[in-house]
């Protein structure tokens, strides 16, 4: 079996390993830490407490006022970069998290199923 040099470099090294994921954990922290991102994740938060959508402006935005393509224009472009240099990296999402939350798990024509997880 053929091992690409990159992979092998970083059974090798573990120290790389955590270099990339660094990387992406500081793509993803600028990310969140953008007014925009911000503002969303603080109300999405408020509406996930059960404030209504109309009381939380920048969620609303994101369906209504033409945010979406813009955020996840600004997602992509961080974590593209990260890859750019360590193409290894991946997302620090579902196995980064802090908080423990059930979210639904997907199976065929929907959720079915609550999955723990730490957010």
């Amino acid at each position: 079996m053929r091992i690409d040099p990159v992979i092998a470099a970083m059974r090798r090294d573990p120290a790389l390993q955590r270099r990339a994921q660094a990387a992406m954990i500081a793509a993803s922290d600028r990310w969140r830490a953008q007014p925009t991102t911000a503002a969303l994740l603080a109300d999405l938060e408020r509406f996930g407490a059960g404030a209504p959508l109309e009381a939380c402006a920048a969620l609303d935005a994101l369906f209504t006022g033409g945010e979406a393509p813009q955020l996840a224009a600004e997602f992509c472009r961080g974590f593209a970069a990260v890859l750019d240099g360590e193409p290894c990296a991946h997302p620090p999402f579902r196995h980064g998290l802090r908080r423990p939350r059930l979210v639904p798990a997907a199976g065929p024509g929907g959720p079915r199923a609550l999955e723990p997880v730490r957010a």
